[in-house]
């Protein structure tokens, strides 16, 4: 079976100034395909050598079969005629090609085949550096772009095919031709990317599927943000044991022009329409994130706008629910081990209390009363805590989740170890407290947890020592760095 040859090799020199010659043009001829193709076929049929390239070999090379080894006697009788090249060489015919009568030097006259090159456009050879090589691979003989269809694209760097490009903008101010391939069209004018229609001052509405001048884009909050409930809920938590997701209420004229569609495709978070918020108002709702995982921050951490609408401002009217679920627990067995946390809630957020969307109940109403505007909203696959107020900024929103965390951490503990734990100085929970309020603060609010309690939950606790816990040795690990600027909230 014959083989392909490398495309370089050394050709064994015989005794013969013509065939020295011959030997020399050859290898280097070789190394040129278009050339190597070309003379195959007359060289085989003076001496008979039957494979892809003919080559004297000391040895046949491993894997290499040579049909028919030409003798000595065959080359001595090779015939030729001696021509003279362009540069005033005397040389062997068939060693040579003719210079294409296009070409811009020395059209007609006979080269050195190893010097010239082929122009697949032109169907001829000319010297190499006539010779260029066209975007699509395809070779031509300079000055001949209009003969052979080419056009010089700056966009692309190169000769392209004029039936295959387009003429337009190629840089904000610039136009000229540039392939088809990443071009768009707009009221009928070609720019050459997405990249150069941009800089022309167009930006794409992915919600509308269409380009607008950057002076008529959508600048209502509403046209930026999807239907209510429009977009799909995206589940990154796999196979966590307990999962959580966000709803955040914010209104905001100048955040809210952050397009939708980009962010969901982007993050998964979901930007819609609410009929409850002003008309710069929006509702980020994220996907559900493992409770455990760091998956919130990283969320927020790789894209900027994100940070953007979190941190957007707010009114009373926002809200920022919280939803939790777990994928061996009932939801309303949830909801009855959390519910020991539910004075501390109150206590947390006592102006939610009353409102419409938000209002509290006897914990037992909770489990009887299918009413969505409460402060909890036992759902058949989760829990919504809705007492929660507008989120004021990521550091909020994280500080939120840490809170779920703990409660979940003490599910089925009683209200009164609740307060124990709310007035340890050495307890996690007081510790989270610590973050945002003052010991005087938590103390208020541990007198607070205790009336809720009663109201809510029916049960009565004990009075509290203030004496005892102002006493306390706080948490040796930054116990008084408390967060005086406010900005991270409850």
């Amino acid at each position: 079976m014959k083989k392909t040859l490398p495309t370089q090799f050394v050709i064994e020199r015989v005794d013969s100034p013509i065939w020295g010659l011959f030997i020399n043009e050859l290898n280097e001829m070789l190394t040129n395909k278009s050339v190597r193709n070309r003379i195959v076929g007359n060289i085989a049929k003076y001496y008979g050598v039957f494979i892809d390239v003919p080559v004297l070999f000391d040895e046949i090379p491993e894997g290499f079969e040579l049909i028919s080894l030409p003798t000595y006697a065959d080359m001595k009788n090779i015939k030729y005629e001696l021509v003279t090249t362009y540069n005033g060489v005397e040389t062997a015919d068939f060693l040579c090609v003719t210079i294409h009568d296009d070409a811009p030097n020395y059209a007609g006259e006979f080269a050195l085949a190893s010097e010239c090159r082929h122009a697949s456009l032109n169907e001829g050879f000319a010297l190499r550096d006539d010779v260029i090589t066209a975007y699509s691979g395809e070779t031509f003989i300079r000055e001949t772009d209009e003969e052979v269809n080419l056009v010089h694209s700056e966009y692309n760097d190169g000769w392209i095919d004029r039936e295959d490009s387009i003429y337009g903008y190629y840089e904000r101010r610039d136009e000229g031709y540039f392939l088809e391939n990443d071009a768009v069209c707009i009221y009928n004018n070609w720019y050459a990317s997405r990249g150069v229609a941009e800089d022309c001052g167009f930006r794409w509405h992915r919600g509308n599927d269409e380009w607008y001048h950057q002076d008529d884009y959508p600048t209502s909050v509403s046209e930026c943000n999807a239907g209510y409930h429009d977009q799909s809920r995206r589940d990154y938590s796999k196979n966590a044991l307990f999962k959580v997701a966000f709803e955040i209420e914010k209104e905001d004229g100048e955040a809210g022009l952050i397009h939708y569609d980009d962010l969901h495709h982007d993050t998964g978070w979901c930007k819609e329409n609410d009929a409850s918020l002003e008309d710069d108002g929006y509702e980020l709702v994220s996907p559900i994130f493992d409770l455990y995982s760091d998956d919130l921050e990283k969320s927020i951490s790789e894209y900027n706008d994100l940070s953007t609408l979190i941190d957007a401002d707010y009114s009373d009217s926002c809200g920022g629910h919280i939803n939790v679920s777990c994928s061996t627990i009932e939801s309303k067995v949830l909801f009855e081990g959390v519910s020991c946390f539910m004075p501390l809630l109150y206590a947390l957020y006592e102006d939610r209390l009353d409102m419409t969307y938000s209002k509290a109940k006897e914990k037992h109403r909770y489990h009887t009363e299918q009413d969505k505007y409460s402060s909890i909203y036992i759902k058949s696959h989760l829990v919504e805590f809705r007492i929660f107020p507008a989120v004021i900024n990521v550091r909020n929103l994280i500080w939120r989740r840490d809170l779920i965390r703990l409660m979940i951490d003490n599910m089925n503990r009683s209200e009164l170890e609740v307060l124990k734990m709310m007035l340890n100085k050495k307890s996690k929970l007081h510790a989270h407290l610590r973050q945002i309020f003052s010991e005087d603060k938590i103390l208020q609010k541990a007198n607070a947890f205790m009336k809720y309690s009663e109201v809510y939950n029916y049960k009565k606790l004990p009075g509290i020592d203030e004496d005892k816990y102002k006493n306390q040795k706080p948490r040796k690990k930054n116990d008084d760095n408390l967060d005086t600027t406010s900005d991270l909230g409850a």
